[in-house]
């Protein structure tokens, strides 16, 4: 009876690795062909650009990560668009689990050079992040679900321009399908910028240091691709407006909220109608006054109109007030009262 057990457990671990053999060799052939089919998505994107007019430069990519992740390496990025601009960016370094393929982690802190040209105009500069990192969630087809963007400690530097630097900046984008008024597909749209440190002594009305400016929005309609100044007519004339849900600005003593709709008027200049919650109004406009932004007569119709318009609400303790914002004919209201010129876009 004992040498049948013996033989028994024997058996019993030879069948044990044989499986783990066979599934070793599963996953080996499952994880080579899965890199194989990663390598080969990489080189037909960059022939469709190319197809496209697009110069696409790179060294790699490098796969590793096995036995359980892909993990893709590219170096020396560099593309050159056909629409007159080129980017040269560091490093990327992506990756996602060989069993969920469809959320892939990105890696690409370092400097992004670009350059772009327009008219008799060439801008060049660079945006260096010392931590970035972003997240693209795709559906079975291959269509993006989500994508997010996370990015620390940046420098935007730019020929004849002094540097900006921010804290921190995330933002995200998600595609929204047909429905609702005018059954406009969108995407929906998020950033956030905390910590904007502006060039110093330049006057800025509210300090050199913008503590947050965020905004949530949803753009409806398809914009096409190709040059602004043909693609924002396109879409503003099919109905293509934007959503704004949530803008939110901390600039020193100035708090401001807004929500509403915008839309692109005959000379693409911003039209719509917004509702705005102010905290410290009555010191903004003292300050625009006293920095020229407001002529004096204009500061007095503010301040008429803040007396006149303004609602005056608690929110988290503090006391705001709820005012009516107007874009039209070029121009920015409060109540009835013109503040500002908006020019065209282009």
């Amino acid at each position: 009876m004992k040498g049948v057990s013996v033989l028994r457990h024997r058996r019993n671990l030879l069948l044990v690795l044989v499986a783990a053999a066979v599934l070793f060799a599963a996953l080996s052939i499952f994880w080579m062909h899965a890199a194989e089919q990663l390598s080969t998505g990489i080189d037909d994107w960059r022939r469709a650009q190319q197809e496209k007019g697009y110069a696409v430069e790179y060294q790699g990519p490098e796969i590793t990560g096995y036995p359980d992740r892909l993990r893709v390496q590219i170096l020396a990025p560099h593309i050159d668009s056909p629409r007159n601009w080129d980017w040269t960016g560091p490093a990327l370094t992506g990756a996602a689990s060989l069993f969920d393929p469809f959320t892939i982690d990105i890696d690409f802190p370092g400097a992004h050079r670009f350059q772009a040209a327009h008219a008799d105009r060439v801008l060049r500069g660079a945006v260096t992040a010392a931590a970035a990192r972003a997240r693209i969630e795709l559906k079975p087809g291959g269509a993006v679900k989500r994508a997010q963007v996370d990015l620390a400690n940046i420098e935007i530097t730019a020929e004849k321009l002094l540097p900006l630097r921010l804290d921190a900046f995330s933002g995200s984008i998600a595609p929204v399908p047909a429905g609702g008024a005018g059954n406009l597909p969108g995407l929906d749209l998020t950033t956030t910028a905390n910590g904007i440190a502006l060039p110093q002594g330049k006057g800025h009305p509210f300090g050199d240091r913008v503590e947050k400016l965020s905004i949530e929005t949803t753009l409806l309609g398809n914009l096409p691709a190709g040059e602004p100044r043909k693609s924002l007519p396109a879409w503003r004339d099919s109905g293509g407006h934007l959503l704004i849900r949530n803008a939110h600005l901390v600039w020193g003593q100035l708090e401001l909220r807004a929500d509403g709709e915008l839309r692109l008027d005959a000379q693409l200049r911003p039209a719509g109608q917004l509702t705005a919650l102010v905290s410290g109004a009555g010191n903004t406009v003292d300050t625009l006054v006293e920095l020229g932004v407001l002529k004096p007569e204009a500061g007095l119709g503010v301040r008429l109109a803040l007396m006149a318009l303004g609602k005056r609400r608690q929110i988290a303790g503090r006391s705001v007030i709820e005012l009516p914002v107007t874009l039209r004919d070029g121009r920015l209201f409060l109540g009835p009262v013109p503040l500002l010129r908006l020019p065209p876009l282009f």
